[in-house]
């Protein structure tokens, strides 16, 4: 089993912290939080990081697994993880658009991890 440490989750919020104004969000209230992934929430589990946004309050909260289970914790995922949840509240009124419009949640987020994927890539190497 690995652990990210509380070093890691300060990189964690360094490298989120960093493309906040980059990514055109500064003006979002935007929380941070190390904790494992609640399994009972019924999402798909094991999650590295993920995000929670109120699009319309600007509102947002970052979240690091403590537990990555079998998956390797490297600085650089991390990091990739860090610019990935920052750059889903960027998207996030979008996924708030097409989700109140009907579309299938599976659906919605395929096509908004192909707009972060590449860029992601780009920045922190193919993992």
């Amino acid at each position: 089993m690995n652990k990210t440490s509380i070093r890691q989750f300060k990189l964690f919020k360094k490298e989120a912290k960093k493309w906040i104004p980059i990514l055109g969000i500064s003006n979002w209230r935007i929380s941070f939080c190390h904790q494992n992934w609640d399994e009972d929430s019924g999402d798909e589990g094991g999650a590295r990081a993920w995000y929670s946004a109120q699009p319309d309050e600007k509102i947002a909260e970052l979240n690091l697994s403590k537990d990555w289970s079998d998956d390797k914790v490297t600085d650089n995922r991390v990091k990739r993880c860090g610019f990935h949840e920052a750059f889903h509240v960027r998207l996030s009124g979008i996924e708030e658009m097409l989700m109140t419009r009907g579309y299938i949640e599976k659906e919605v987020a395929k096509v908004l991890h192909e707009t972060i994927y590449p860029f992601e890539n780009y920045f922190y190497g193919s993992d």
